[in-house]
């Protein structure tokens, strides 16, 4: 894995859950594709991206 470059955090973000919870995980907003911090246990899509040897 290669470490991020770049942000594009969510006006506001990342928050941590305001002081409630800890949020160590990012999720994608799907209108705009920016990045909001949410708790790591919950269930959401995903995408990968591998690299093929054809």
């Amino acid at each position: 894995m290669l470490p991020v470059q770049g942000t594009d955090w969510r006006y506001g973000e990342p928050n941590n859950g305001n002081g409630y919870h800890s949020e160590d995980c990012v999720e994608m907003d799907p209108p705009t594709g920016n990045w909001n911090d949410v708790i790591c246990n919950l269930q959401l899509n995903f995408i990968c991206e591998i690299s093929t040897n054809s």
